[in-house]
């Protein structure tokens, strides 16, 4: 929650300067509580570092952090909070609770709560004794449009006097199922080639790399699993999506079992999110989360 405070001042400085209004009042409140600064070395920004001597002081410095942004401004202030889901996590008890019932009362204030975690999101705001419950309108953002993100992907090495053949580009979304972290990823690792053109076998080169350099943790996670949770994601990666986990032809195929082993190993890599659940119209289907480790199972088994 500390650094939750320190986060959200900084955040708050960096929008509003000294020389605003809201920035001297808000400078004011800082100040008064004895902070102690640093400056970002690329921004120049300051990053505020406060110390509590209590739990009460935090939850009173948040409130009037709140209260002061609140009443400082005649247009609405948004405040993004990203992987809003951490704050399930923080050692003091009751801080969803506490943080609804600062949030809840501020007129002037616009909350954006987004996490990267959709089985956390989704039991804070939609799990009825949880004190964020029906507080929101929910958006889940999906994958990027394809010719939107390959247009962009191609004008961003364009403007470095670089080439990356439609091959290769189809390649790159494909296998990294265009997942925008998977493909910033690789991407990136084209760009440190300083090829001036890309190819399909320069991106499968990298591919191959990027890989070999994550075996050693994915060897480890091999070790850490029971049998069956390691087969059954096996199943998933070299599948691709499934639909139908219990059915007797994915159970036997990657010898998992039982259907009952299945649906508990299912259970249990969700609880660990190294297996993704996704419900639509046509049902549900299960995919390994992280695209690269995916990828890996595909090709080593």
């Amino acid at each position: 929650m500390s650094d939750f405070i320190d986060n959200l001042s900084s955040a708050v400085l960096a929008k509003f300067p000294e020389k605003t209004p809201l920035g001297r009042r808000f400078w004011g409140f800082i100040k008064s509580i004895r902070p102690y600064l640093t400056f970002d070395q690329l921004t120049g920004f300051p990053q505020v570092h406060l110390e509590f001597a209590s739990q009460l002081q935090k939850e009173a410095t948040l409130k009037n952090i709140f209260d002061l942004l609140n009443g400082s401004s005649r247009n609405p202030i948004v405040i993004a909070i990203d992987e809003f889901q951490q704050i399930s996590e923080y050692p003091e008890n009751n801080v969803e609770a506490l943080l609804r019932t600062y949030t809840q009362n501020l007129r002037n204030i616009r909350f954006i709560f987004s996490g990267s975690k959709r089985r956390l999101m989704t039991a804070m705001f939609n799990d009825a004794k949880r004190p964020f419950y029906g507080s929101v309108e929910s958006m889940f953002l999906g994958k990027l449009d394809r010719d939107v993100y390959g247009k962009f992907i191609s004008s961003m090495f364009e403007k470095s006097g670089r080439e990356i053949e439609k091959d290769a580009l189809d390649f790159v979304l494909d296998w990294t199922r265009i997942h925008t972290y998977y493909t910033q990823r690789v991407c990136h690792n084209l760009f440190d080639t300083r090829a001036k053109r890309v190819t399909t076998d320069l991106v499968k080169k990298v591919c191959k790399d990027i890989l070999e350099g994550e075996s050693f943790n994915y060897l480890q996670m091999r070790e850490i699993l029971p049998v069956q949770q390691w087969r059954f994601l096996i199943g998933v990666a070299k599948e691709g999506k499934v639909s139908q986990i219990t059915s007797s032809t994915f159970v036997s195929k990657y010898k998992i079992g039982s259907a009952a082993t299945a649906r508990r190993a299912a259970e249990s890599l969700e609880d660990k999110e190294l297996i993704l659940k996704t419900h639509s119209l046509d049902g549900t289907t299960y995919e390994v989360y992280d695209v690269f480790f995916s990828r890996w199972l595909e090709q080593t088994y």
